[in-house]
C-alpha cells in the first residue's frame, strides 16, 4: 500500500491586510514563490508534479483564473502540470492537503503539491471584490447563515457554546505571546522563504508598527529610513548639480529666453548698472556644493530614522 508523505514545506511571511508587506503583490506571485521553494527543498523537478492544488477562500481578481495553475506556470512548471483551485473558505488549504494525499493513496500519483493562498488586500479591499448578485434570494430567506461572515459565525459559536469575551481575549493574548516568543527564538525561520515585495504606504506610522509586529527590529527600521533618506539625498543632489551646471553653462541663452517668454528684463538698463550676469562654472566649487548637500541630506535623515525606530506597535495600532 502506498504512503502519503509530506516531504517539504514552504510559506511566505504573513502581512497585515491592506497595509502589509503584500498589499501590492499579485496572488500568483506569492503562490509561485512557495511552490518553487517547496519543490527545491524536496529536490523535485516541477515537471515531475502531477497536479498543484491550492486552496483559496476568494478565488477572484488577483487570485482568480484558477490561481493554482497560474501559480504553477509562474513558478516555472511546464504546461503539462495541471492545477486546481479549491474553495472551502477557512479550511481551503487544509482541504487541498487532504485531497493531495488521497490522490497519492488512491491514484498512486508520485508527486503532488498542495497548499493555500489569499490576497485580502487586492481582492477584498476597495471596491470590495465582485459582489454582483452575490446573494441568492431563496437561500437568503431559508438558510441565511450560509452568507454569514467570519465575525458573525464567531459570535454565533461563542453564544452557542457560552464562550465569554474575556476567555476569547485571554486565549488571543496567549496566542500572540506564543507567536512573539516563537519569532524571537527563530522557530519560524526554517518554514518561511523570504520574498522581495513592493509595499504601498499610506500611513507611515501605522505601517512602521506593522513591520515591527512582523518581526522587524528597531535597528532594521532605522536602517530602512536611513537608506531611503540617503537615496533621496543622492538623487536630489545629482539632479541639482546637473541642472545647476547646465544653467551655469547656458545662462546667456536661458536668461534671454525667459525674458522673451515673460516680457520683462531681469536687469533693465534704466535701473541697474549691469545688463547681464556673467557665469563661470568652477569644478571645485561644484564638487564642494555636492558633498555638502549629500552630508546635509544624510544628517537630515538621522532624527526621522531614530523616531521611526522608536514607534510602539501597540500604541500606533491601538485604534486600528
Amino acid at each position: 500500500m502506498a504512503d502519503a508523505v509530506i516531504v517539504s514545506t514552504a510559506r511566505t511571511p504573513i502581512g497585515k491586510a491592506f497595509r502589509g508587506v503584500f498589499n501590492d503583490t499579485h496572488g500568483a506571485d506569492m503562490g509561485a514563490h512557495v511552490i518553487k521553494h517547496a519543490a527545491e527543498r524536496a529536490k523535485v523537478e516541477l515537471g515531475e508534479v502531477e497536479d498543484v492544488i491550492l486552496g483559496c477562500a476568494a478565488p477572484e481578481g488577483t487570485t482568480g483564473s484558477n490561481v493554482a495553475r497560474v501559480s504553477a506556470i509562474r513558478a516555472g512548471a511546464p504546461v503539462s502540470v495541471s492545477g486546481v483551485t479549491v474553495n472551502r473558505f477557512c479550511s481551503s488549504g487544509l482541504q487541498t492537503i487532504s485531497m493531495a494525499a488521497q490522490r497519492v493513496l488512491v491514484d498512486k500519483v508520485p508527486v503532488m503539491i498542495a497548499g493555500g493562498l489569499e490576497s485580502v488586500s487586492l481582492v477584498q479591499g476597495p471596491p470590495g471584490g465582485n459582489k454582483n448578485r452575490l446573494v441568492n434570494p431563496w437561500v437568503q430567506e431559508h438558510v441565511p447563515g450560509i452568507y454569514h461572515s467570519m465575525i458573525q459565525t464567531a459570535d454565533t459559536v461563542a453564544a452557542r457554546y457560552k464562550i465569554s469575551r474575556e476567555a476569547q481575549d485571554e486565549y488571543s493574548l496567549q496566542s500572540q505571546l506564543r507567536t512573539a516568543a516563537g519569532q524571537q527564538a527563530g522557530k519560524f525561520d526554517d518554514e518561511i522563504v523570504p520574498m522581495e515585495t513592493t509595499m504601498l504606504v499610506t500611513d507611515k506610522n501605522a505601517d512602521i508598527a506593522i513591520l515591527r509586529t512582523l518581526g522587524a527590529l528597531p535597528g532594521s527600521i532605522m536602517q530602512i529610513f536611513m537608506v531611503q533618506g540617503a537615496l533621496i539625498g543622492v538623487i536630489g543632489t545629482l539632479a541639482g548639480v546637473v541642472l545647476g551646471v547646465l544653467l551655469g553653462l547656458n545662462v546667456d541663452t536661458v536668461v534671454p529666453a525667459i525674458e522673451h517668454v515673460f516680457g520683462f528684463k531681469f536687469l533693465a538698463k534704466d535701473v541697474y548698472y549691469i545688463t547681464e550676469l556673467p557665469s563661470d562654472v568652477q569644478p571645485q566649487d561644484v564638487l564642494t556644493i555636492a558633498l555638502v548637500s549629500l552630508a546635509l541630506s544624510f544628517v537630515a535623515t538621522l532624527y526621522p530614522s531614530w523616531r521611526a525606530s522608536r514607534v510602539n506597535p501597540a500604541e500606533a495600532l491601538r485604534y486600528e
